[in-house]
């Protein structure tokens, strides 16, 4: 399961810091293992579908968990901008 989808579960069932409790500890178990993508755009792909959903908190707490990890990021104020 990409880890966007893994996010959007986690949100969806627990709320945003359900979400980022499993992203940080997803991160420290497999960060260099190839497992998941940690990159930036997981982060953004969950927050995206979590606003289409209408859980716009939620979606603004993973999009601020994306700006602390890749706070020199451009893309993801364009992406705030433009998906909430």
């Amino acid at each position: 399961m990409p880890l966007y989808a893994v996010m959007t579960d986690a949100a969806t069932a627990g709320g945003a810091d359900s979400a980022v409790r499993s992203y940080r500890a997803l991160r420290e178990r497999y960060y260099g293992r190839d497992a998941y993508d940690f990159g930036e755009t997981s982060l953004n792909t969950a927050a995206f579908r979590l606003a289409r959903a209408g859980k716009y908190d939620d979606a603004l707490a993973l999009l601020r968990l994306n700006e602390e990890l890749f706070p020199r990021s451009s893309g993801m104020y364009v992406f705030r901008a433009t998906s909430i």
